[in-house]
């Protein structure tokens, strides 16, 4: 299935943006309000503890200065005097301890309900950064496959650089693909993966020597596909430890592979560089596995990390400025979408299948409006350029006769 303009000219994202849109509206809005409900709850819980403190110190300076003039009145040493300031200080003392402790645990118990506040908006607020990310195709510039085998089990992952600095990784289905549900082999993507890496003992000696075998039976214990480096682990049956490991990478001379038995000490003598032809081989290996995990990447089940010029978003506090990164990605292309929609009140896509035959898509400009106007004031220019992008009137063709603007007649 393709994806065109409301124009019918091709649409370059290719999937469902409409779709995902209205899930970023909707989930970016609320994570909006959690993040700024959570910031306010925080600030709220310090300018209160920063309130009772001023208060102590205050306290304790008007209780200094009262036991001092108390202390002057005792100067003429009569009994009775003395024993009653005593007694004062005494309870002014004890007085100021329990004014202090009960005030310390008031901040303590509204800081405790801020955090507790907090947690339950960070929840919420997860799950909605989630559900965006999920949502969303954002370009990528640089990716990565990884895949461990446990329990009989292929477990993907993603991790995908964008623009702007966003980096994101995911955990990805095998549910929808049968042949990853199971523990794979080398044979299952090629034949013949015949490689200097077996070793060979020798009968008199205690030494080890690399000799040719055939990895074609060897199953995949795990792998780490990048674009300019790959790491891939062997092992000889599903339920034993990987006993071979190649790391591989581009260099201006050519791909460079290593191999190293993690399972045999005594291997480590061996010299673990690979010949140009051995690690051409391993290229080649790892280009027809990199295009096999192609339908693994498009089932993510759920989002790992997020983060932000280096920096976890959560952890950091970066949510409003990842919203408003994400709102500067995609504020173009809901632009585009508007101006070549054939209803100002709509955004509309079509689909196209293989026959030719075209359907449309839409989503009501309204309903999108009605969710950003529930956005809190403070939060509210975080979407400001997205509003703007949806207010964009479609481009009205000239009249018959007219040549356009710009053009030569």
């Amino acid at each position: 299935m393709r994806f065109l303009y409301g124009d019918s000219v091709p649409f370059p994202p290719q999937y469902d943006f409409l779709a995902a849109l209205k899930v970023f509206v909707e989930q970016a809005t609320a994570a909006a309000r959690y993040d700024g409900e959570g910031r306010a709850a925080m600030q709220a819980a310090e300018t209160d503890a920063a309130i009772r403190t001023h208060a102590i110190e205050a306290l304790e300076s008007a209780h200094f200065a009262a036991m001092h003039a108390l202390g002057a009145a005792t100067t003429g040493g009569q009994p009775l005097i003395v024993d009653y300031a005593q007694k004062v200080q005494d309870y002014a003392a004890a007085l100021v301890g329990q004014t202090k402790s009960e005030a310390i645990a008031t901040a303590e118990r509204a800081k405790e309900a801020a955090r507790s506040k907090t947690e339950y908006g960070r929840t919420q607020l997860r799950g909605a950064i989630d559900a965006v990310m999920l949502a969303l195709r954002l370009p990528v510039v640089d990716s990565r496959i990884r895949m461990d085998l446990s329990d009989a089990r292929n477990d993907f992952q993603t991790v995908l650089t964008h623009s702007e600095g966003i980096a994101t990784s995911f955990a990805l289905s095998v549910d929808a693909e049968g042949d990853w549900q199971k523990p794979r082999r080398v044979g299952d993507f090629t034949h013949g993966v015949n490689l200097p890496v077996g070793l060979k003992r020798s009968l008199f000696k205690r030494t080890v020597t690399h000799e040719l075998v055939s990895l074609d039976d060897y199953y995949l214990g795990g792998f780490d596909l990048a674009d300019e480096t790959v790491e891939l682990r062997l092992r000889r049956k599903p339920d034993q430890k990987d006993s071979l490991v190649f790391e591989l990478r581009h260099t201006d001379s050519g791909f460079y592979a290593e191999v190293v038995h993690p399972d045999d000490p005594d291997a480590a003598s061996l010299e673990p560089v690979l010949d140009s032809s051995a690690a051409l081989e391993l290229e080649r290996f790892a280009t027809l596995l990199r295009s096999a995990c192609g339908p693994v990447v498009k089932h993510r089940s759920r989002v790992l990390s997020v983060a932000l010029n280096g920096q976890d978003v959560f952890e950091h506090g970066l949510v409003e400025q990842l919203l408003a990164t994400l709102v500067k990605i995609i504020t173009p292309t809901v632009a585009d979408i508007s101006r070549r929609s054939g209803s100002p009140a709509e955004l509309t896509l079509k689909t196209e299948d293989d026959d030719g035959k075209r359907q449309e898509i839409y989503v009501k400009k309204a309903e999108l409006f009605a969710k950003l106007a529930e956005v809190p004031p403070n939060e509210k220019p975080i979407f400001d350029p997205l509003r703007l992008a949806l207010e964009a009137r479609p481009e009205t063709p000239p009249p018959p006769g007219v040549a356009p603007s710009g053009a030569l007649t």
